[in-house]
């Protein structure tokens, strides 16, 4: 069994995980269920985090917390491959739609956007608690 957690709704679909490999997408219109994509060598998978790139329909998949291995999954075309979050970044959030990453930093208190089309370029600090290294406070929670 699964539960209703990590849906993402566009304006034409809603998108969901079946199981721990199967992504499925529900057309609101036609109300037809297709599988938008299986997810090859994601066996072991504990706290789960993805995200949906509406404009190209690609899903990121993030399978394991403890682990930077990220799938990136294709549904027009099925191909996939993988990425590696960046250094200090622990889990994938959300995607902005321009094909960038709202990632946390592994230290729990920073929202960071990442280009997985510029691995090797560090994320931008988007926000973080006050206090913490580097953060102005005009960056903090809540603001």
């Amino acid at each position: 069994a699964w539960g209703w957690t990590g849906l993402h709704c566009t304006s034409t679909a809603l998108w969901y995980r079946k199981d721990p490999s199967t992504f499925m997408r529900l057309d609101l219109a036609s109300r037809q269920v297709r599988v938008a994509a299986r997810v090859q060598g994601a066996e072991l998978v504990r706290s789960p985090t993805w995200a949906l790139d509406e404009a190209t329909e690609t899903v990121y998949y993030k399978p394991v917390y403890d682990q930077p291995t990220v799938h990136k999954l294709d549904t027009r075309t099925g191909s996939q491959s993988t990425l590696q979050l960046p250094a200090g970044s622990d889990m994938l959030l959300a995607c902005t739609g321009d094909g960038k990453l709202v990632v946390r930093a592994d230290n729990k208190v920073q929202l960071q956007l990442w280009d997985p089309a510029q691995p090797q370029q560090a994320p931008v600090v988007l926000a973080g608690k006050e206090g913490q290294i580097g953060q102005q406070p005009s960056d903090s929670w809540g603001q």
